[in-house]
């Protein structure tokens, strides 16, 4: 393809399958589907359903899929040092590269989301939290993770 179709570079698994746009905050239910944050939390306002399974989903289930944000991360980058790419494309993966920098904390992410939920929500995510920490989660993430785990058994 040419260079200023570089998205028809970026594979399937790096896209939502709601949105088609490629995942920066790409988040994984239980079931296997990996959805970008915004669009499966939008989606999820209007149904408790997974979009791909069909599946019931609470946003509580969903957790970060850092391996392929760190993939896609790493895809993006490389894409936007290739040669032949036009500054427009350039500047459009370096947007994609900025939405991936730090993880949504404003009102209303999915983190604070979880101080709001219902206790049968909150148990579920503990118990997806517990999985989480038990492959191996490393450094601040677990740390942080680990913390909001502790915090919640003392409940």
């Amino acid at each position: 393809p040419a260079m200023e179709d570089w998205g028809d570079l970026v594979p399937e698994a790096c896209k939502c399958p709601i949105s088609f746009q490629v995942m920066t905050q790409p988040l994984v239910s239980p079931h296997g589907s990996t959805f970008d944050r915004d669009a499966i939390l939008d989606w999820l306002e209007h149904g408790n359903k997974d979009p791909v399974t069909n599946l019931p989903l609470k946003a509580g289930n969903l957790v970060p899929n850092y391996a392929l944000k760190n993939t896609t991360r790493e895809l993006l980058t490389q894409l936007r040092a290739r040669d032949g790419l036009s500054e427009q494309a350039r500047t459009s993966i370096g947007e994609l590269l900025r939405k991936m920098e730090d993880p949504p904390r404003a009102e209303g992410g999915w983190e604070e989301r979880l101080i709001s939920w219902e206790d049968d929500t909150a148990a579920e995510w503990i118990q997806t939290l517990e999985a989480c920490i038990q492959v191996g989660l490393c450094g601040a993430n677990a740390l942080r993770w680990g913390s909001f785990y502790r915090l919640l058994e003392r409940s």
